[in-house]
């Protein structure tokens, strides 16, 4: 009887365990360009975040070098998930000033062609990435909006959350659940000594991922930025201190959100 008690209560602990772990979502978008450092960094940021993101409680999907447009629409849509998702993504992205005057548009490069802002929001109607990074050039220089004149959203902001985030998110949180991370310039590479740590721009996003989705804490994007700063930099601790900000790295909407009071 205590051995049938014993297997009765194993079979509901991995049920109940099946069941969190399929209640979030996160996609791992990455695309691989050549530099052959550079791409063993961003193999082995997928292959680690996975595994810490599938250890926290995450449904976890790894797209390393099998980024396409398709794969992106997919993450950008998350019409599967039960909860919410999140999405990274590593690899070059750039801008548009003639398509529609007036107004910037973004776009991501991926394996067979470009991926613009005005897509990704035709594919998020249910909100579901409250939290999207992006460890890439320009796509945090804006963000954005829709205009009604070319009926077309820009931003990528704006694309993936549909809201109108606040601009100074980490200083002031907008309570809207959202964070967009991304660069208002060029992102440095993921292999690059920054202030004299080696590959700092992969340390600091594993440490980021990690501190931001522990299941075993409830640490908000605000205090995961600011643990990742320390952790990769020991003298400094706070975010806004460090050189990703000094390289033009921004935050919008939320900070305050604990993605494990989603749900």
């Amino acid at each position: 009887m205590m051995i049938l008690k014993s297997i009765v209560g194993m079979i509901l602990i991995l049920a109940l365990l099946s069941t969190f772990t399929q209640a979030k979502s996160a996609y791992l978008l990455s695309v691989s360009y050549g530099d052959p450092i550079e791409e063993h960094y961003k193999e082995l940021l997928a292959e680690n975040l996975y595994w810490i993101l599938n250890y926290n409680g995450y449904n976890a999907h790894n797209y390393h070098n099998m980024t396409e447009r398709r794969t992106v629409f997919y993450a950008a849509g998350a019409e599967d998930e039960p909860e919410f998702s999140i999405t990274l993504y590593i690899g070059h992205g750039y801008y548009d000033d003639h398509m529609d005057p007036g107004f910037r548009h973004y776009y991501l490069m991926v394996k067979n062609g470009d991926v613009y802002d005005y897509q990704i929001y035709d594919c998020t109607s249910n909100q579901k990435n409250h939290l999207i990074y992006m460890w890439s050039c320009y796509q945090g220089q804006v963000v954005g909006g829709y205009s009604y004149t070319y009926h077309r959203a820009y931003g990528q902001p704006y694309s993936w959350t549909r809201h109108y985030l606040g601009y100074y998110g980490y200083w002031l949180p907008d309570g809207s659940t959202y964070v967009f991370i991304g660069f208002k310039q060029n992102a440095p590479f993921l292999k690059e000594i920054i202030d004299g740590v080696n590959a700092a721009g992969y340390q600091f996003t594993f440490y980021f991922i990690a501190y931001a989705t522990a299941w075993y804490e409830h640490y908000s994007i605000k205090e995961a930025l600011d643990l990742a700063t320390n952790a990769v930099w020991h003298n400094i601790y706070f975010w806004d201190e460090s050189p990703l900000y000094d390289r033009g790295m921004w935050v919008y909407g939320d900070s305050s959100l604990r993605l494990n009071s989603l749900g």
